[in-house]
This record gives C-alpha cells, structure tokens and sequence, in this order.
C-alpha cells in the first residue's frame, strides 16, 4: 500500500513531511494527506516522490517491477506474433505498449516523442 511504503521511505531518508514538501515542491498538507492514506498522489507528483526518494515508481506504489528488459529480438518476434491476430486485438495491444511506455518515459524523464516525431524515423 502506498502510505505503508511512503512512511517507511520517509524513515529511511530520516525526513519528515515539511522536507518532502520542500522537497518535492508541493504543500505540506498534501504531504499529510498522502502520509495518513487520505490521497494517493498524482502521475507527476509519484515521479517526483521516486526521483526524491531515490527509487523507481513501482516500488513506491509498492507494484511488482519487471524481471527483465526486452531486447530487440524478442521485440521483433512479438511483432511477427501479431500477424496472426484480429485487427481488434492488434489495436489493443499496440494502445496498452504506447501507454506502458509513455509510462516509463516519464519515470526516466527521458522526453516523449510526439506522433510527428515516430511516423518520421
């Protein structure tokens, strides 16, 4: 749960809510909020929690992290795979890799490319 793993990571670094806010540049009440379990915080408010913290986003919202990186082989062999598939499926798939990317682009604070950029490489 994140409130469990917020207040253990604020343990750790020995800091209190006053210095994750000032920190992370958000008020200390949403700081509260966050620490008691009344709101969990928002996509860009986690990527400043892990990059103060020091940790990746799924351990934050205490979420398994992956075993492995893919790499271009295994990449171009999914991508024979959906050959077979319904056009329905294909679309689906593609949609949910965009969004886990978009995903872990923003966790890095590696840029996004915009549809303009993709479609001219």
């Amino acid at each position: 749960m994140f409130k469990d793993t917020f207040a253990q990571l604020m343990a750790e670094k020995h800091v209190n809510a006053l210095g994750v806010a000032a920190g992370i540049g958000v008020p200390k009440s949403i700081v509260y909020c966050w620490k008691n379990g009344e709101r969990e915080p928002s996509m860009e408010n986690l990527v400043r929690l892990a990059r103060f913290f020091g940790v990746s986003i799924e351990r934050l919202c205490d979420m398994p992290t992956p075993v492995e990186t893919v790499g271009d082989r295994e990449l171009a062999m999914m991508l024979r795979a959906t050959e077979n598939v319904s056009k329905e499926t294909y679309e689906r798939v593609l949609k949910q890799f965009k969004d886990n990317l978009r995903f872990y682009l923003t966790v890095s604070g590696a840029p996004i490319p915009t549809d303009d950029e993709s479609q001219s490489r």
